[in-house]
């Protein structure tokens, strides 16, 4: 019935995020060099990513990545990526309050690819495009970013009778 159907999916994507242990999710992010697309885009000198008060900041080496946990602290809530070119800073992707990260999600572009996520985020400016990429592992199998398009699509039903 169309009841228990939004409650298996309601319950499917309670599941997904908060562990039965009470544990945080936790994933992994580890940059990928960006692409630069149009006439003349600025050299790209550092990333820096910030979710519930993480900080990240990538210099162009290498890195291992650095593990995330959501909610993380919920005194400092928020998600940005900061990009410092050699023209100054980008600064086009940010959000606000405790599901920062999943609306900052949604406006990447996700594939996922054998056992990781590719998350890329498009910076249009005028004559060209910066194309900022991370390559995100989750620490479980359970978790909410497996179908992240059921989960942004998904709304309560306004009742629960269908007539």
């Amino acid at each position: 019935s169309y009841f228990w159907d939004m409650m298996e999916q309601a319950e499917m994507i309670r599941d997904s995020f908060f562990a039965d242990d009470g544990s945080e999710l936790r994933f992994t992010l580890k940059p990928i060099p960006p692409q630069r697309i149009g006439t003349t885009p600025p050299t790209v000198q550092s990333i820096t990513i910030a979710i519930n008060g993480e900080r990240d900041l990538w210099n162009m080496g290498y890195t291992a990545g650095k593990e995330f946990s959501w909610p993380g602290n919920r005194s400092n809530q928020g998600a940005s990526i900061t990009v410092n070119t050699n023209q100054g800073n980008l600064t086009d992707l940010k959000e606000e309050g405790q599901w920062a990260w999943f609306r900052l999600l949604k406006r990447a572009n996700i594939r996922r690819i054998d056992t990781y996520f590719e998350l890329t985020w498009p910076l249009n400016k005028g004559s060209y495009q910066l194309l900022i990429r991370y390559q995100m592992e989750t620490q479980s199998s359970k978790n909410p970013f497996h179908d992240l398009n059921s989960i942004f699509s998904y709304h309560c039903p306004e009742t629960l009778d269908r007539n």
